[in-house]
């Protein structure tokens, strides 16, 4: 039986499982697409490996039909050397038979290092918002950026297929495997789990207005994802119509919480992910103008928002699968274009009342696994050849 091995980094921040919890070994995106794997089909062994700050020692333990490893490691995620153990474990698993390495992120330091140890192995990378190399080089133009430029084109080849979440960065890959090993795909949505509430409903659990149209943010508040060009545009619309912001997810220690707060939205802190859906609802469009060059992601909040029945208008819709996102939202060129899209989304909503329906075949996770189980069959079909 061919194995899947899922190379993974944690999720850093407030409220992870603690050392020993079984719900510990499955953190990070990989193990969330191994467990629907599980349940969608038995052709493969699945593993969930990682790397983590926190323990001593390298540790296994079976959770969920899943086999989790933890490895040891004092580096920075993504950025300093995969520990050796790491690198030593997964060639002897390349030695017992076929495997697939479905490695987080695609333009770190850590999938170049397995590239390099493991020339010969199917690995697939999925991108979660990592900066391409040629970019980090526009930013910081030196020569440590110009090496890693040249080390990542050689070692990228290599890879069997990649999984982008910006068009820009499906071109640029392309450019490098050639062929068709590089795609979009969306980190997927439970579309169970997030499904519309009855917004009248949803108002008067949380407190808010039924007669007031509410623009949404879902996050942290600081400038990388724009929350001041989102503040700025509030107090604008404010005066012009009756307007409420909903900011979830907030703590005085954010940059720009203050500003939040003194704007009169509706701050509201850290909430559990099973009441995401209702906060959604609640609303009547969501928003994300991450216009920074530097935010690389597409943000799981908006397709969240989607399956919730809400449209969305940020500039980072212009990478969404689907090329004609009429219906579903409105992408921004630039901060000049906010105003105009948020207004023209607010005042037509009748028009993007399907955008669930219409998003679901580029979101749901049936999709994601169809295009990831597609790859997994082309990848053991096929062994690519490498420089």
């Amino acid at each position: 039986m061919p194995k899947v091995i899922f190379i993974c980094y944690p999720a850093e921040y407030v409220g992870v499982p603690q050392p020993g919890e079984d719900f510990f070994f499955l953190q990070g995106w990989g193990s969330v697409l191994a467990r629907h794997i599980l349940k969608h089909t038995d052709r493969y062994s699945l593993e969930v490996w990682r790397m983590d700050r926190t323990i001593k020692h390298d540790e296994l333990r079976d959770v969920q039909g899943i086999r989790c490893r933890l490895f040891s490691s004092k580096g920075t995620y993504g950025v300093l050397p995969l520990p050796m153990s790491l690198i030593r474990a997964l060639k002897d698993e390349a030695a017992q038979g076929p495997i697939i390495i479905h490695h987080d992120t695609v333009f770190t330091g850590g999938l170049l290092q397995i590239l390099q140890a493991l020339p010969q192995i199917h690995v697939v990378a999925q991108a979660h918002g990592d900066a391409r190399p040629d970019l980090r080089l526009q930013w910081e133009p030196g020569i440590y950026s110009r090496v890693r430029l040249a080390i990542a084109e050689r070692r990228l080849c290599r890879l069997s297929h990649a999984f982008l979440l910006r068009k820009d960065d499906l071109d640029w890959m392309s450019r490098i495997l050639g062929g068709n090993r590089a795609s979009l795909l969306t980190v997927g949505v439970d579309m169970e789990r997030f499904k519309p509430v009855d917004k009248a409903k949803a108002r008067k659990q949380l407190g808010l207005p039924l007669y007031q149209r509410i623009i949404c943010f879902i996050g942290r508040l600081y400038e990388l994802k724009g929350v001041h060009h989102l503040i700025e545009l509030y107090l604008s619309l404010k005066r012009e119509t009756n307007i409420g912001l909903l900011l979830v997810g907030a703590n005085k220690e954010q940059p720009l919480y203050q500003a939040a707060k003194a704007s009169d939205a509706y701050v509201i802190g850290k909430v559990d992910h099973d009441s995401v859906a209702l906060y959604l609802s609640a609303s009547d469009l969501y928003v994300l103008p991450g216009f920074t060059p530097q935010y690389r992601g597409i943000d799981t909040s908006c397709l969240e928002a989607l399956a919730c029945n809400v449209p969305v208008v940020s500039p980072n819709m212009t990478h969404f699968p689907k090329d004609d996102i009429t219906g579903i939202g409105m992408a921004p060129a630039t901060v000049d274009e906010l105003g105009y899209c948020v207004r023209t989304v607010l005042a037509n909503l009748p028009a993007y009342c399907h955008c669930r329906e219409m998003a679901r075949s580029y979101i749901s996770w049936d999709s994601i696994l169809q295009s990831v189980l597609r790859v997994y069959g082309e990848t053991l079909n096929h062994r690519f050849s490498s420089d």
